[in-house]
């Protein structure tokens, strides 16, 4: 198996813009408000990792269904919880940190996740970061992603109506990518340029002797209940 068979599982990153990109070599996605996963499926067997590298498997059992789309692939996209049919990242902090099994199966069955997967690093047991966004996007819509918690989220040739239709919706923004770019595991990179909108947000601010945190929601007890599905006293964010 060649060297570049099983890439680091490490996200790309996209930098901040101060405009939408704009020409033809750009295409360009909704920023979702969400959290960003990589899924690893090997040998019938599927592994969730967060931009840290964190194993979040247990955490979403509802990708398990993910073993089905190939033998052997890594994704690249970010789980997202809708709340009034639309994106919520407080709707998504009732998931992302519980670590207890069975707690994580009921929530699945009544508030499951969705996977907007937008990239794709291996295919057959295949390294594909080398190749241009565009061959990995082909490569990516062959996929059979239905019914498996997954969406592949649509692209847009217009970066600046799209910047202007999520603000309108209320989304997070435009991440724009070069098509002509590879996938850079671990590295930020130009190739990639987010264009986020400044929303006002309602935020409870909590802190200890040795901690600062900003939990996103509307009263004290949603903290506190966030704290209480960590298992924990503090996070960071």
């Amino acid at each position: 198996m060649a060297d570049d068979a099983r890439p680091a599982a490490e996200p790309m990153l996209a930098i901040a813009g101060e405009g939408v990109p704009t020409g033809r070599e750009w295409v360009h996605e909704v920023k979702w408000d969400g959290m960003r996963l990589l899924a690893d499926v090997h040998d019938g067997a599927v592994r969730l990792l967060s931009r840290s590298g964190r194993d979040v498997t247990d955490t979403f059992p509802e990708l398990r269904s993910l073993c089905r789309v190939a033998d052997d692939v890594l994704l690249d996209g970010e789980v997202i919880a809708l709340r009034d049919g639309a994106p919520s990242f407080a709707a998504l902090a009732d998931r992302m940190h519980v670590r207890d099994r069975g707690r994580a199966e009921r929530l699945a069955a009544t508030r499951p996740v969705t996977f907007m997967v937008f990239d794709v690093l291996r295919v057959a047991g295949t390294g594909v970061t080398h190749l241009p966004w565009t061959d990995r996007r082909r490569l990516l819509e062959a996929l059979d992603l239905d019914g498996l918690h997954c969406q592949v989220p649509q692209v847009h040739d217009d970066g600046a109506a799209l910047f202007e239709a999520t603000r309108e919706s209320g989304l997070e923004g435009v991440v724009s990518k070069r098509r002509s770019a590879p996938y850079l595991p671990g590295r930020r990179s130009g190739d990639w340029v987010k264009s986020a909108h400044r929303l006002t947000v309602s935020a409870v601010v909590g802190a200890d002797s040795n901690q600062v945190f900003i939990f996103p929601g509307s009263s004290p007890q949603s903290f506190v209940d966030y704290i209480d599905a960590l298992g924990q006293r503090t996070f960071h964010t």
